[in-house]
């Protein structure tokens, strides 16, 4: 418990007794050449050589993997999960939420991006991200997002324990719990949406 205490104070959260949410103080807004910039050092060539896994969830709800080279540049409105080896921040571009398991944006990676509907996002347990999020960078725009850790039961329920505001960065040792992520504008879920991430 004091372990857990320290990691929370260390990471600048706040714990809401009673409903064991934790909140993220915003990051601000978005400047528009942070919105504007073009895809960093990398492009979307590097990206497919380093995708290990590729995923879409459908118009219909479906979840579907796909080939890397299908999940790379995706039409306006899909929703995806890249999953990235090695991956660096610049992997991360406007649009989308990253995680990685090694500190300053580093190891392997996880970007989440498309066009999410609210209490939709993606769930990563049994993966390298499970438990292991060192960094973490939320270029969601539209609203805030929300991460998750799953009941140790090993039912499919979740405790929500913080919301990230766009444009939120974390580099090194963020979470130990987290296991999903959702779209949580208004910060009303209570059923989530989720795909999952297999590795």
């Amino acid at each position: 418990m004091k372990l857990a205490a320290r990691m929370m104070a260390a990471l600048g959260l706040v714990a809401v007794l009673g409903s064991a949410l934790v909140a993220i103080l915003p990051a601000g807004p978005v400047s528009a050449a942070e919105r504007d910039r073009p895809a960093q050092a990398t492009t979307v060539g590097d990206r497919t050589e380093r995708i290990r896994k590729a995923y879409r969830i459908e118009p219909d709800g479906t979840l579907r993997e796909v080939t890397p080279t299908a999940g790379v540049a995706p039409a306006a409105g899909e929703t995806y999960a890249y999953v990235f080896y090695p991956s660096y921040e610049s992997d991360c571009w406007y649009g989308e939420m990253c995680i990685w398991t090694g500190d300053y944006y580093s190891g392997w990676g996880l970007i989440m991006g498309g066009s999410y509907a609210s209490c939709q996002g993606w769930r990563f347990e049994n993966t390298v991200f499970q438990d292991h999020t060192w960094s973490i960078w939320n270029r969601v725009p539209g609203g805030t997002s929300s991460i998750w850790d799953r009941y140790a039961d090993g039912s499919y329920r979740y405790t929500k324990y913080a919301r990230l505001a766009t444009g939120y960065k974390h580099d090194t040792r963020f979470s130990l719990i987290m296991d999903a992520w959702t779209f949580d504008p208004a910060n009303n879920c209570r059923s989530l949406n989720l795909g999952h991430v297999d590795l």
